[in-house]
C-alpha cells in the first residue's frame, strides 16, 4: 500500500524544525475488535497519548493550557490507515509539532509497527 509521504501541513521556509516525541506501546485487549484488530477509532486515542507526552515535554500540556485559560479546539482531524495493528503487537506513536506562524497547533502523527512499516498517519 502506498503511504502518503508529504506533510499534512505546509512547511514554512526557515521555520524551526518540528518538535518530535515518540512513545512505545503494545496493543491491549480492550483496544481490539472480535478479530483481534485494533478498532479504527482507537487511533485517535493513540494520537492523543503521543500529543499529551509531546506537550509535557515542551511546555504545551493540557494542564498548562487550563492554568492559563487557553483553549485549542480541534478544527480538522484526518487519519490515513495503511496497515492494521493486532492484539499484543508492539508499536511506536510519533507526534510532531509543526511550526505555524498563526495561533494554531499543527500536529502530525505516525503509528509505526515494530518492523518499521507505517500503520497509520494523521
Amino acid at each position: 500500500m502506498r503511504v502518503k509521504e508529504e506533510s499534512y501541513f505546509k512547511k514554512i521556509p526557515a521555520a524551526p524544525e518540528p518538535l518530535i516525541f515518540k512513545i512505545n506501546r503494545r496493543v491491549s485487549f480492550n483496544e481490539v475488535d472480535i478479530m483481534g484488530i485494533v478498532w479504527y477509532g482507537q487511533y485517535a486515542i493513540y494520537f492523543e497519548q503521543a500529543q499529551t507526552e509531546l506537550g509535557r515535554r515542551y511546555g504545551l500540556s493540557f494542564k498548562d493550557f487550563f492554568k492559563t485559560n487557553l483553549r485549542a479546539p480541534i478544527v480538522k482531524f484526518h487519519i490515513d490507515y495503511y496497515q492494521p495493528l493486532y492484539l499484543d503487537e508492539e508499536f511506536t506513536i510519533q507526534a510532531s509539532y509543526i511550526w505555524s506562524e498563526g495561533a494554531k497547533l499543527h500536529i502530525e502523527y505516525t503509528v509505526i509497527k515494530k518492523d518499521g512499516a507505517i500503520s497509520t498517519r494523521g
